[in-house]
């Protein structure tokens, strides 16, 4: 039986290990926790980070709710008794969500008739894969008065075929396409952010990188209690990213061993604005229907919604029309994309 001193010594050994952000205060502080999907994230934020001071928002956790009050009450007729294991009930609850507008609608709610002093502390679990959305977000923050300092980023990266797996197992399944796409969108968003340009007018807090796999985190013997895990901490509150040759090896080992492969992932072209990175991005269509392309290269749009049939059929209604349209006319498409420019 382990004494008193001993107890507490084990603790803050433990301590010492979570990510504190904001030196722990009560508010103002923000943190867009990102990754890809089934990379672990809920663990990540329950065990490695000081979370409990939070009001943490996951639009899944949203499509959960729907779902119960679905089954238990008289309400959502078009989603009750779907399955989270089935693709396409997860894309019809998807559907269902983004058509109600939740994440727009509870974030406003949340912001209004804020005191300066009482601002609350925000959790937001994301996939990161879309840097623009990040950024719409972190502006509406700042004009209701949160500091840049105090709006952080902590990637929580885990290995894509671990996830893969992982994904099979759990309760709320991903289609493949979609599951790759987050985990490449974040890592391109990410190393964007890090390696190439950070607007450090709407976040200039830290940013850090979980190294989320088993082996990466250890255990008090015999116990459930977490004592180590692997994280680099890149930047600190109002200055530069820290991008030692060190440093910048490691990470690039990290995300080589752990994401994708996907070519040009850290030879971003010489840019003039974050487009040339071929980020995708949300070009608009109508006001309720976008398409996931990307900005500086229409070809690789079309390579996108051929590889991605799911977010494509997510954004794209008539998807399966149009894509026999352009299966073996390359040209029309570019043209159709620009059109919808």
């Amino acid at each position: 039986m382990k004494t008193f001193k001993e107890f507490i010594t084990e603790q803050e050994t433990l301590n010492e290990k979570l990510i504190i952000i904001g030196k722990g205060k009560n508010y103002g502080q923000v943190v867009f926790v990102t990754g890809g999907g089934a990379s672990g994230k809920g663990f990540a934020i329950q065990n490695f980070i000081d979370s409990n001071k939070f009001k943490i928002r996951d639009v899944d956790e949203y499509k959960t709710l729907f779902l119960k009050i679905s089954n238990l009450k008289n309400k959502y007729p078009e989603i009750r008794n779907l399955s989270l294991k089935n693709p396409e009930d997860v894309f019809k609850l998807h559907t269902f969500v983004d058509q109600k507008d939740i994440k727009d609608k509870t974030l406003n709610k949340l912001l209004t008739n804020l005191e300066q002093d009482r601002l609350p502390n925000i959790l937001f679990d994301i996939t990161g894969k879309n840097e623009k959305s990040i950024y719409e977000t972190a502006t509406k923050l700042i004009e209701v008065g949160y500091n840049p300092k105090n709006i952080n980023i902590i990637w929580v990266l885990a290995n894509y075929e671990i996830a893969k797996k992982a994904n099979k197992e759990r309760d709320r399944f991903v289609p493949e396409d979609v599951l790759m796409s987050t985990h490449s969108g974040a890592a391109k968003t990410m190393a964007h952010l890090i390696f190439t340009n950070l607007n450090k007018t709407l976040i200039n807090g830290s940013i850090y990188v979980i190294l989320n796999n088993r082996d990466e985190t250890k255990f008090y013997k015999g116990t459930n209690v977490i004592k180590d895990f692997t994280y680099l901490h890149f930047k600190k509150p109002g200055t530069d990213v820290n991008m030692t040759k060190e440093i910048k090896d490691k990470l690039k080992n990290w995300i080589d061993n752990n994401t994708p492969k996907e070519p040009e992932l850290f030879k971003p072209k010489i840019a003039e604005s974050e487009n040339k990175f071929h980020q995708i991005d949300k070009i608009k269509l109508t006001p309720k229907l976008y398409a996931i392309v990307s900005d500086s290269d229409p070809y690789d749009a079309m390579t996108y919604f051929l590889n991605n049939k799911a977010i494509a059929m997510e954004y794209v209604p008539d998807y399966k029309k149009r894509i026999v349209d352009i299966k073996n006319d390359i040209d029309s498409f570019i043209k159709k994309l620009n059109n919808f420019k």
